[in-house]
């Protein structure tokens, strides 16, 4: 007999609300494989099993159809088991290959949420979560990021780059030569947004920056997955759930460079960053916030990266005087409480890809951060970005004949 379902556990990766639209990304793998992991007995781990990767656009008024579940805005983090069709019925979704190809077009018939109120639910989600847990790879060394912290010195630090790597984040802290002394999180477009990042960027690694990580959306850490020299860097990252696909990035991290989980502190300082551990509840708002400060007397500015964080989420902003900001998750919607910091002429970089599925940046977000004062914008699809007030375009230390990291936009 021949078999009409695929069953795999997924872990909610994402959901967004685009319009009247739901995007849920699933980082997944087949049930088949959770079986064989449990039958192992600890002898195979998560890293011995293949990801699989969903994308699910869907209507609000079709949810009913796919999914069993009463609130799908209050699911990231969770895990479900997906069950897929293979006679054509159901929601269509796009399934992807551990190397991030589109594999083939797939359907959806059914969505179940794991329910920690289920006794049995409750073990199997207890077993996942500590399979994909980013602890069994890393301990909170607040040693070691002092170190880090100690490593980073002023001398010759002269910008905030932002790169043009599509539909995702990646930015940096600049000698004058336009070398990274440290990178804040290594993105880009992936997915369903690939298409907005064609052309993989050449990260320069010649001055072994360090890398924070602002958290674990697939976007803010994609570029490092398919460059293996970046993940030989030390990483600083969030502790925060993860599932297979995430966790196999963050194990080939730990083998061949350092990955370093941030401590329960709130922020770390040195007078150049100021690391924040954000206060918020979801991924994009539980991660890090990096704060940068460049420059002295009349010339100082203080520039702030919030990844995806929105601004009310990060504590201690009102002790900065901001003049730059790379925008929150893109410039998109950030709620109806968005306390976007004030300042007067600010200079302010939105980070996207064209024709994004998102519709990053938005409009009306746009509008909000000018009547705060942020009125001298860039935007990464015109390409790499200096957010500081220089007379001319920085020089790139190798010409660009190794690396793509080339300043093509100054304020």
């Amino acid at each position: 007999m021949i078999a009409t379902t695929e069953s795999y556990y997924g872990f909610i990766e994402k959901c967004e609300l685009v319009g009247e639209d739901l995007e849920f990304i699933f980082d997944s793998f087949l049930a088949d494989d959770y079986s064989r992991l449990v039958a192992s007995r600890g002898d195979l781990s998560i890293v011995d099993v293949a990801p699989t990767l969903f994308y699910l656009r869907i209507h609000r008024s079709d949810v009913k159809r796919v999914f069993i579940v009463f609130n799908p805005l209050n699911v990231e983090s969770r895990w479900t088991t997906i069950t897929l069709s293979t006679t054509k019925q159901g929601v269509v979704a796009q399934k992807f290959t551990e190397d991030w190809s589109i594999e083939t077009e797939v359907y959806v018939s059914s969505i179940y949420f794991l329910d920690a109120r289920r006794r049995d639910d409750k073990a199997t989600i207890r077993h996942l979560r500590s399979l994909c847990s980013l602890n069994l790879l890393a301990v909170k060394d607040i040693a070691s990021l002092s170190d880090v912290k100690t490593s980073i010195r002023r001398e010759n630090l002269r910008f905030v780059s932002v790169y043009d790597v599509g539909q995702g984040n990646a930015n940096a802290v600049c000698t004058e030569d336009s070398r990274p002394h440290l990178y804040f999180d290594l993105g880009g477009g992936c997915l369903q947004n690939r298409k907005t990042y064609q052309t993989l960027k050449r990260f320069c690694i010649s001055s072994r920056p360090v890398v924070f990580l602002s958290h674990w959306d697939f976007d803010h850490y994609f570029s490092a997955t398919q460059v293996p020299s970046l993940q030989k860097l030390t990483w600083i990252v969030p502790d925060q759930q993860v599932g297979p696909q995430g966790f196999k990035f963050a194990h080939r991290v730990a083998q061949s460079g350092k990955l370093i989980l941030w401590p329960e502190i709130p922020t770390i300082t040195n007078g150049i960053i100021s690391v924040i551990q954000c206060t918020g509840k979801r991924r994009n708002d539980s991660g890090l916030a990096l704060v940068v400060t460049l420059g002295k007397g009349r010339h100082r500015r203080n520039t702030l990266l919030p990844g995806d964080c929105r601004y009310r989420h990060i504590p201690g902003l009102s002790q900065f005087k901001l003049g730059g900001l790379i925008a929150c998750h893109h410039g998109g919607d950030i709620g109806t409480r968005p306390q976007i910091p004030v300042t007067q002429n600010g200079l302010i970089a939105y980070s996207f890809g064209v024709h994004n599925t998102f519709g990053h940046p938005s409009r009306g977000t746009q509008t909000l951060y000018r009547k705060h004062g942020w009125q001298n914008a860039r935007e990464t699809p015109q390409g790499n970005i200096a957010v500081e007030n220089i007379k001319k375009t920085p020089a790139l230390a190798c010409g660009g004949r190794k690396c793509d990291l080339v300043i093509r936009q100054i304020y």
